[in-house]
């Protein structure tokens, strides 16, 4: 169980070579590290050609590509909240602007 709500929560990037998970890693993916790119754009996923609609991910944004669909856009740190119409997908998104500003980073 411990394994899954990690894989749920902090999967964000994997290694290209051997698909192993990079939990520590929560950035853009931009900055991900070397040999490593996100989990959605391994080509030999199990998951691939599958309908994915997905978020915990606010610092990789809205994400439309080959199936998936990425809708965090950090609105709890003060970015927009977005909704998709599945049933109509692909279609544009719904987004709502932050009106308090987030939450502060730290305490």
């Amino acid at each position: 169980m411990r394994f899954t709500i990690n894989a749920f929560t902090r999967l964000r990037v994997c290694d290209v070579a051997d698909g192993r998970m990079r939990l520590e890693f929560k950035g853009p993916p931009a900055t991900a590290p070397a040999q490593s790119r996100p989990w959605f754009r391994i080509p030999w996923r199990r998951s691939a050609g599958e309908r994915l609609i997905f978020g915990h991910w606010s610092a990789l944004g809205y994400v439309e590509e080959a199936g998936v669909l990425a809708l965090d856009t950090g609105c709890v740190w003060g970015g927009t909240l977005t909704g998709q119409r599945i049933d109509a997908w692909p279609s544009a998104p719904l987004q709502v602007r932050s009106h308090s500003g987030g939450l502060p980073l730290e305490d």
